[in-house]
């Protein structure tokens, strides 16, 4: 992208010394300088939009990629939150009970049947 941004810099400069070279000493309609000065013109504004059309298209590419990456990222993260939420918890933290210490030493079996 830089290398792009440095090389539009470089036409640009040129268009302006061309501009500036074309205006001091216009030609006439017959001067054959005139033909080649617009084919100069046309050659350095065609130049340019390549440069502008693979910036936007290394732009796009980039931001296709990254947001693949982010799209995977979420798609990760929901399937990771699915599943911590289905399958029980395998860290006891200190300041969350535990289920044997909240329900007593009874079994899971034992709790239900208490519970009808």
């Amino acid at each position: 992208m830089r290398e792009l941004d440095a090389l539009s810099q470089d036409i640009q400069e040129q268009m302006k010394q061309a501009t500036e070279e074309f205006v001091e000493n216009p030609p006439t309609k017959d001067d054959p300088r005139h033909v080649e000065y617009m084919k100069n013109f046309v050659q350095l504004f065609s130049t340019v939009l390549k440069h502008s059309e693979e910036k936007v298209a290394l732009a796009t590419q980039t931001y296709d990629s990254v947001d693949k990456h982010i799209r995977k990222l979420d798609d990760d993260l929901r399937k990771f939150e699915e599943k911590q939420f289905i399958s029980p918890s395998r860290i006891q933290h200190s300041w969350v009970p535990s289920v044997s210490s909240s329900m007593g030493d009874a079994s899971v079996e034992e709790r239900v049947r208490r519970d009808d």
